[in-house]
């Protein structure tokens, strides 16, 4: 009886307040969240963070002195993953942000990655995170965190300058636009941090090596990346 009523109220909220995918905007049963089944049986896992030697890490050790580096999803141009990311950016559906941290945290947890002793989500710069209403990067790191019984270190760092959209700029020299935009907060009272910094994707790398130099000049600190998704 209790089964059969709650059914009930379940396909009347559906009929009322329908939910649509975000990978696909097809509309989703009750029982999917936050994206449909179709869509989570698309995203291609690199299981990168199983091998210390990976095609990010050595992209990542060329522009920095990162101990470990990995992506969670093969970036594809009109893929799921493209999608669901987007929606998450400039969507304001911030819940993407706890789910993918989530999926993200199951796979470090028996990773080298447990070594690091802070996270530190890629920040927004203040003008660009108040037009968005919040940083997806925290919504992830904020999963991730509890999944990996690590510290949330949100204002180890901040953004000084407000650098274009570079998604919509491939013409531009990503690096020079990049450089110096980051500055490590100085009242940090720490012992030699071990950083595992956050971001959503990595493209050239250019965003994460600009705040990734700024991290490495708290003293006798160490690097380690990780990214929702990345371009191979």
């Amino acid at each position: 009886m209790i089964l059969t009523l709650t059914r009930l109220l379940n396909a009347i909220w559906s009929f009322c307040f329908p939910r649509f995918c975000p990978g696909c905007a097809v509309e989703m049963t009750p029982y999917e969240d936050p994206c449909c089944l179709s869509c989570q049986s698309q995203l291609a896992f690199t299981h990168f963070e199983k091998y210390p030697i990976n095609p990010v890490f050595q992209k990542m050790q060329l522009l920095l002195p990162v101990e470990y580096a990995a992506t969670m999803i093969y970036w594809e141009d009109d893929a799921v993953i493209q999608k669901i990311i987007h929606q998450l950016k400039f969507g304001g559906q911030e819940s993407l942000g706890s789910w993918l941290g989530s999926l993200l945290g199951q796979r470090l947890q028996k990773s080298p990655f447990k070594s690091c002793t802070a996270i530190v989500p890629l920040p927004l710069h203040v003008k660009k995170q108040k037009i968005r209403g919040y940083n997806q990067n925290q919504k992830v790191c904020e999963q991730l965190a509890e999944w990996l019984n690590i510290p949330l270190l949100e204002n180890a760092v901040f953004r000084s300058k407000n650098t274009v959209q570079l998604s919509n700029h491939y013409h531009i020299d990503r690096f020079k636009e990049m450089k110096s935009a980051f500055q490590l907060n100085l009242d940090l009272d720490l012992k030699a941090p071990h950083w595992l910094l956050v971001d959503d994707v990595l493209t050239t790398g250019a965003t994460l090596q600009s705040c990734g130099q700024a991290l490495l000049q708290y003293p006798n600190a160490k690097l380690s990346i990780v990214t929702l998704a990345s371009r191979m």
